[in-house]
């Protein structure tokens, strides 16, 4: 105490600023030399789903899905796109990718239409701009499964598979039972409007 009163009140002062401005500057070159991953670190969710027979083949189904991929790593674009059905029999169904017309509705297993738009294809969305450090992108697939009929997809253990190829050429998947996955329709955000009911 009695070198501590010694000290002049501005000294005082200096000797408790001095040490946190050292702390703040050591901090801020720390945060400016920090690299980020030389890797992508990826995770896609499957937001929500709409399943149906295929109007003109009872035979086959199909899937329509949004997907969202988050990125916590460096930029990185995604292609490659591909989505398997799995079976509790371990029976594997290769989904056939189809590309997305400029608007299009399909009614799901609830018996609701949703509304579907070219501009919101997954496979487009970020060929030419990758996903940065801590963005996500989201959108839509849409894909046949030739010769599966419906109630495959409409059985409980079923699991849909999403594979997708980061810029490096490694394979990223999400899967998930198709009855975890919501059908009803709603807004998400980075699609171009609400996938509602059309009026």
């Amino acid at each position: 105490m009695w070198l501590f009163n010694a000290v002049p009140k501005n000294e005082k002062l200096y000797w408790v600023i001095f040490p946190l401005l050292i702390f703040g500057i050591i901090i801020l070159i720390f945060s400016m030399t920090k690299t980020l991953p030389d890797k992508p670190i990826l995770s896609a969710n499957i937001d929500s789903l709409c399943t149906g027979p295929m109007p003109n083949d009872p035979s086959s189904s199909f899937a329509i899905l949004v997907v969202s991929v988050r990125n916590a790593g460096s930029p990185t674009i995604l292609e490659g796109w591909s989505v398997n059905l799995k079976t509790s029999k371990g029976d594997v169904f290769k989904g056939q990718l189809q590309y997305i017309q400029d608007k299009f509705i399909a009614t799901n297993r609830r018996g609701e239409t949703i509304v579907y738009h070219k501009e919101d294809a997954l496979y487009n969305k970020n060929v030419n701009t990758p996903i940065p450090f801590g963005g996500m992108v989201r959108g839509v697939l849409f894909v046949l499964f030739k010769g599966v009929e419906f109630s495959i997809l409409q059985h409980p253990v079923t699991i849909i598979e999403v594979n997708y190829i980061d810029v490096h050429g490694v394979t990223h998947k999400a899967s998930i039972p198709i009855l975890d996955i919501s059908e009803q329709p709603k807004y998400y955000p980075g699609l171009s409007e609400p996938m509602l009911s059309p009026k």
